[in-house]
């Protein structure tokens, strides 16, 4: 039988355990993994503090807060249980044993937090490792989740809260069965108690732990063994492929926000599909928040909407729109904050303005216009220039009508068979959808003159005729 002392203590000094005198948050349930826990750590002279969430799911589970103060007690250290009142996880999304999951380590890092810990420690082990990687597994997983529950982690990597980052979880327990567990607690006669729920075969873990494990262990005795030992070969492979996205990521994303990230697409959608499944599940995964795993069937979606310029919707909540060749995954109903890159007018009402005329708009840009004598054979005069461009003044007017862009809008581009969509014109352009809402047009006698920037229209062209020019300019900040 495995020495559980020992696993315990050099899990810790694997992972780097807390420093002398820095006291330990211990999760404890009251059942047999987290009792031998507590008092295994206790045992090797590591601070600890016990810390009970009680569910509130059941009448039996004040029984079980009780026992854990007690246990605390007898050892002669400090306590924490918190009781949530019967129904309080209803609001919330996701299936009970999520909505617990999350509730559990809400309350770890708040304790964590109120009692000077670093470091919070929870009672998994070699047989829950075992289930983890069985339900990653059934569920469509890639390497990070069948690498299963990692021996430490910061504990944002589980909330998905940024402001866990200063906590850190560790399971020390990792490595031992649950046979050793009970074994220690009997050894000690340490008492336990038992969670009715776990014989609940309702719950995804406790058919896989009731049914499928010993089903499976009719072909591999070692089968939850060989299982953990299969997660730590796929943890080292993850661990390998992260630092490599480390190399690659760079070159791909656009700037860093904290609702929405951008990524090059036709770069993406050069690397192989296996990188491209990689990428696209840590984007999704890091949006989709509480530390959540991402689905096959979610990363295929994203894969195959890469060539598409229409939005699409992906589990989490998390949608994706090709911009201005880059591919945006954003929160359903985020907000974007507008390129400065981009002129942007500051009110989407109309303006006309008598020329010459320097308005000021939005993110530090300004458009100004003015007239001149012709001066230049007309050939020399550039007609679809990106920032500036040029009309014959006569056939346009002195009046210049400065816009936003409305729904239907059309104009005619100069050399063009026809007239076209503002929307395509934009989207031929990679102006990214932020950016097309407040997108400055100038119009004259109602029509589309110039989409600035992009393209403009066959009206009041500069010709042999032109005697004066009106030149209309955007000037970009600190011009």
């Amino acid at each position: 039988m495995i020495d559980v002392l020992k696993a315990i203590e050099g899990e810790m000094d694997t992972v780097g355990g807390p420093r002398p005198g820095q006291r330990v948050l211990v999760g404890v349930s009251g059942g047999g993994d987290s009792v031998c826990l507590l008092h295994g750590l206790h045992s090797l002279g590591v601070p600890v503090i016990a810390a009970h969430l009680d569910h509130g799911l059941r009448r039996s589970s004040l029984g079980d807060g009780r026992h854990v103060l007690r246990l605390a007690a007898s050892l002669g250290v400090p306590a924490v249980a918190v009781r949530i009142e019967p129904g309080g996880l209803q609001g919330e999304a996701g299936s009970l044993e999520d909505r617990a999951r999350r509730a559990r380590y809400r309350f770890l890092a708040s304790a964590a937090r109120d009692c000077a810990c670093r470091t919070i420690a929870v009672g998994h082990t070699q047989d829950d490792q075992a289930e983890t990687v069985l339900m990653h597994l059934l569920r469509g997983s890639g390497t990070r989740g069948l690498r299963g529950m990692t021996p430490a982690c910061g504990l944002e990597e589980v909330t998905g809260e940024a402001q866990d980052a200063e906590l850190r979880l560790v399971r020390p327990l990792l490595g031992v069965p649950r046979e050793a567990t009970r074994a220690y607690c009997r050894q000690h006669r340490l008492a336990i108690r038992s969670d009715p729920t776990n014989a609940q075969t309702a719950f995804l873990r406790n058919r896989i732990r009731l049914e499928l494990l010993p089903l499976l262990a009719t072909y591999n005795p070692a089968v939850r063994r060989t299982l953990a030992r299969t997660a730590d070969i796929l943890a080292s492979d993850a661990q390998a492929l992260e630092s490599l996205l480390g190399l690659v990521m760079p070159e791909l994303l656009g700037p860093p926000a904290s609702n929405y990230v951008q990524v090059d697409r036709e770069k993406l959608a050069s690397l192989p599909p296996g990188v491209q499944r990689v990428i696209l599940r840590e984007i999704l995964r890091d949006l989709s928040g509480e530390g959540a795993e991402v689905g096959f069937q979610a990363v295929e979606r994203a894969r195959a909407s890469l060539r598409s310029d229409r939005r699409t919707s992906l589990p989490g909540e998390v949608e994706m729109l090709a911009e201005a060749g880059m591919i945006v995954f954003s929160r359903a109903g985020a907000l974007r904050p507008t390129p400065v890159a981009y002129p942007q007018l500051e009110a989407q009402d109309e303006v006309r303005l008598q020329v010459p005329f320097r308005l000021r708009l939005a993110n530090g840009w300004s458009f100004e216009a003015a007239e001149e004598r012709m001066v230049k054979a007309p050939r020399d005069f550039r007609t679809d220039a990106k920032w500036e461009t040029a009309f014959d003044a006569e056939a346009f007017g002195r009046e210049v009508t400065l816009r936003a862009p409305r729904p239907g809008d059309r104009m005619t581009p100069f050399g063009a068979p026809g007239s076209k969509k503002l929307s395509d014109l934009f989207q031929e352009g990679k102006v990214p959808a932020a950016a097309r809402a407040m997108w400055p047009i100038v119009c004259q006698s109602g029509s589309v003159a110039w989409l600035v920037g992009l393209r403009r229209a066959e009206v009041a062209r500069v010709g042999a005729h032109t005697r004066r020019v009106l030149r209309l300019r955007l000037v970009a900040p600190d011009s």
